[in-house]
């Protein structure tokens, strides 16, 4: 994708016959050191830093390309698949701008673009898959049931199954020093009350075109979707890959990794 796409809250193509929608709820540029940190992309003593940002830093020292926070729909075998659900509305970061009211919202919230844009409603997805637990990345598992930010916490995605690698759920169930413990309580811990809920082991197929490959690294139980279509074949990475600089020099691991080897590998 190019960078004008990327700032777009909606680009379509097509992978074979899976038409698939990038939903973007909001981008940024972003200071290399607060993704790779000190070291790794401006460790001026690494060939492969040094290379990435005569590359892909910008001349104000940002990266060149945007960060996106954002969702993949993908219609394809007869189902509407979402993949990750973003920030949502009910823990938004304090990144997000808040509006005349005090609440925060995504420059483009991912339910209005959706239905605008691909004319599908939170009711008609079936299947979420969730690359990982991050908290930008299942932000609309729940939702407020009044207008405003109020109301009791409901299943935005009524109809669908939430697949989740086995791994990446017990982390922050088992584990209360999860630094993202509290956004799974809230967003994630009620799918599972529901029966909404779908836990997977390494790499399985969902659909005759879609299927899961177990990349652990960002997470303890990331995974890769595969979508192959009337002979084209597409990945959607989740955070296996935060910018383009890491095909090249998949050594440079952000921080967010927790582990920098097996995010490599991944």
């Amino acid at each position: 994708l190019k960078s004008e796409q990327l700032l777009s809250p909606h680009y379509a193509f097509d992978i074979g016959g899976a038409k698939t929608h990038i939903l973007a709820e909001g981008s940024f540029t972003a200071d290399p050191a607060g993704i790779f940190g000190q070291r790794g992309l401006m460790d001026a003593s690494s060939k492969a830093a040094r290379a990435a940002r005569a590359r892909h830093l910008s001349s104000d020292g940002c990266l060149a390309e945007p960060m996106m926070y954002g969702a993949v729909l993908v219609q394809v075998d007869g189902k509407n698949v979402l993949l990750d659900s973003c920030l949502g509305e009910v823990m938004l970061p304090p990144v997000m701008p808040a509006d005349e009211d005090g609440v925060r919202r995504a420059p483009y919230p991912l339910l209005d673009t959706m239905e605008r844009c691909a004319q599908v409603r939170p009711d008609e997805i079936d299947l979420v898959v969730h690359s990982h637990l991050h908290p930008d990345h299942i932000g609309w598992n729940m939702r407020f049931s009044l207008e405003g930010g109020t109301g009791e916490l409901v299943a935005t995605f009524p109809n669908a199954k939430h697949v989740v690698q086995q791994a990446e759920w017990a982390y922050p169930a088992k584990h209360f020093a999860c630094p993202w413990r509290a956004h799974w309580e809230t967003l994630c811990a009620p799918l599972e009350e529901l029966g909404m809920l779908e836990l997977v082991d390494g790499d399985v197929g969902l659909l005759p075109s879609l299927s899961l490959i177990r990349t652990p690294g960002h997470t303890p139980g990331h995974q890769c979707v595969r979508i192959a279509s009337e002979g084209q074949v597409g990945f959607y990475v989740g955070d296996a890959l935060h910018t383009v600089a890491q095909v090249t020099w998949p050594e440079l691991s952000p921080l967010f990794d927790c582990c920098d080897w097996q995010a490599a590998r991944a």
